[in-house]
Order: structure tokens, then C-alpha cells, then sequence
């Protein structure tokens, strides 16, 4: 059994394992909008809740609960805010921009807030539009990366087995300190 880990049939199932796990990351990941509902987390923004933020006329901020999310700056830059099934944008603003300028500006916080404003810079508590904050599903991302990185590793430790001495001697001397 230990001769099939070097065998050609797991190599090759290991590259087809490889090239899919690569290409699931790759369709989630650069997707964006393209992503199916089924791979989105929905999140309703209780407008109600929603207070005037203080940077400007347009600005509202309104707590999400989701510090969770918000803890990493780049999966902030992928979250989409939506006003009745219209996308909203741009996204990540300075909390100047959004209440001086609005149109619909956002930007979601570490705090677990978003601040944002209306399409049309009217108060969103009165407008009667629904907003809805839209989040990938990271889980899927997550698993096929660990997928592509063990598999990586394999790829490496098979590679490295089956180099010349010459060749791993060379290797290991950039390794060394």
C-alpha cells in the first residue's frame, strides 16, 4: 500500500485534486457578483436602528454584529450593500465621504457597524427602501485553499523525494540559516 503514494495513478489523481481545488478557489473568490445566493451570507439592515453617524447629512450607521467579519480589512472589501435589490457602492468609504457626499456610499467596521447612505442621500429610517448587507461564503474558500495547500505540500514532499542528492543539497542550503 505505501508504494501507491508514489505511484503514477497518485500523481495523477493528486494533480486532478490540485487543478480543481484551484479552480473552486479561483470561481469563489474572483466571482464577485457571480456568486449564487446559496454561496452569500444575507444580512437585513434593521433601518430603524440606524443613527445619524456625525461626519455629515447623509451618513447613518447602524450595528450589524458582524465584528466577526469585520476583523479583516480585505473581507471588508468584499462585503455588497444592497438598496431594494439595487447594488450600492462604492464600498469601503471614509466615514467623511459617506456623510458628506453620500450616494450611497458604505464601509463596514471592525466595530461591528456599517455606515452608510441612501442612493439618493434621503434618510433611509423614512425612504421605506429595504437594504440588505451581502458577505461570501468563506467556508467554501477556506476548505478548498486547505485542499490546494495540502495538496501543494504533497506535490513538494513527492518532488523533493525524488530529487537528485545533488539537488536537495542545493535546496537545503537555502535553507539553512
Amino acid at each position: 500500500m505505501s508504494n501507491f503514494f508514489y505511484s503514477k495513478r497518485f500523481f495523477v489523481l493528486l494533480a486532478i485534486l490540485w487543478v480543481v481545488s484551484l479552480a473552486a478557489v479561483l470561481l469563489l473568490w474572483f466571482s464577485g457578483n457571480g456568486l449564487s445566493v446559496r454561496f452569500k451570507h444575507q444580512y437585513p439592515v434593521p433601518v430603524q436602528a440606524a443613527q445619524p453617524s456625525g461626519y455629515g447629512p447623509y451618513g447613518y450607521g447602524v450595528p450589524m454584529g458582524t465584528e466577526f467579519w469585520s476583523q479583516n480589512k480585505y473581507f471588508n472589501l468584499l462585503a455588497q450593500l444592497y438598496e431594494d435589490g439595487q447594488l450600492l457602492g462604492p464600498g469601503d468609504a471614509l466615514h467623511a465621504d459617506i456623510g458628506t457626499r453620500g450616494g450611497g456610499r458604505f464601509s463596514l467596521w471592525t466595530d461591528g457597524f456599517l455606515y452608510f447612505s441612501s442612493s439618493d442621500n434621503n434618510d433611509p429610517r423614512t425612504n421605506g427602501r429595504q437594504y440588505t448587507l451581502v458577505l461570501p461564503n468563506f467556508t467554501l474558500i477556506n476548505w478548498s485553499l486547505v485542499i490546494l495547500l495540502t495538496t501543494t505540500l504533497i506535490f513538494g514532499f513527492r518532488s523533493f523525494r525524488s530529487m537528485p542528492e545533488t539537488a536537495k543539497n542545493r535546496c537545503l542550503f537555502w535553507l539553512s540559516p
